[in-house]
């Protein structure tokens, strides 16, 4: 069974369409995932996202930078889930999170090791749903939860939520005025397809 079978029975009611050429539908999606390790080419380019889209950038290197992120107010980039483990945590290196917040592989690691679970849990592409459940289970018997949303540029309030949500609207609006009614200095954010 495919991710998108998957997916597709955890929730039927989704229209889901999966693509090697993420410019083709990026300006009709509103929520797009991205999981590449890719340094170079640029995965999709963030002119060609629908205003109002939420990315999740699951992948490091991240595949926008602050800059790009600051170049579209009208979408929401959040970085992949970052997690806030119970008690104190003694890191001997510096990740660039605060001090009891680690990347989730991070986690799932921390978790197996209180379970007693010395095995390969989530390695490789093959990613059961279910194993997500359980390790999703062990996070909460553990005390472990999800930390702050951030984005290329730091934490994400609920302020920059709303604004995005602002900018988004108006470059809709935009998008479906007829380009004679606009005047000079509006455009729309993304070129209606």
């Amino acid at each position: 069974m495919t991710l998108r079978d998957e997916l597709q029975q955890t929730a039927p009611h989704c229209r889901l369409t999966v693509s090697t050429r993420p410019d083709r539908f990026a300006g009709q999606s509103d929520l797009i995932v991205i999981a590449t390790s890719a340094t170079e080419g640029g995965v999709l380019s963030i002119n060609s996202v629908k205003p109002g889209a939420l990315l999740c950038d699951v992948g490091r290197p991240l595949t926008f930078t602050a800059n790009e992120a600051i170049s579209r107010p009208d979408v929401l980039i959040i970085e992949s889930g970052e997690i806030e483990l119970p008690g104190k945590v003694a890191l001997n290196c510096d990740i660039g999170l605060e001090a009891s917040v680690v990347y989730a592989c991070l986690a799932e690691t921390a978790l197996l090791a209180l379970e007693g679970r010395l095995e390969s849990f989530t390695l490789s592409r093959n990613i059961n749903y279910r194993k997500v459940i359980e390790i999703y289970k062990m996070a909460k018997k553990h005390g472990a939860s999800l930390a702050t949303i951030r984005s290329p540029n730091g934490i994400v309030t609920d302020q920059e939520i709303e604004l995005c949500r602002e900018h988004a609207l108006k470059a809709l609006r935009l998008m479906r005025q007829p380009p004679t009614s606009r005047t000079s200095h509006e455009a729309p954010a993304l070129a209606p397809r």
